[in-house]
């Protein structure tokens, strides 16, 4: 019984650790997703603006 808990508590720690690194990995994706849009709008907007004028 002893050797299952810790069997568990390993898995669920390392688990954890995986978890963490995904999450990491996210927030760059979405980051720089962030940037890439910023980047985009900021062009569309001077299209229009060059349209306007």
């Amino acid at each position: 019984m002893e050797e299952l808990i810790k069997g568990i508590k390993e898995k669920a720690e390392k688990m954890k650790g995986e978890m963490k690194i995904l999450m990491v990995d996210m927030g760059d994706e979405i980051r720089s997703f962030r940037d890439i849009m910023k980047e985009k709008t900021g062009e569309i907007s001077n299209e229009i603006k060059k349209i306007i004028r």
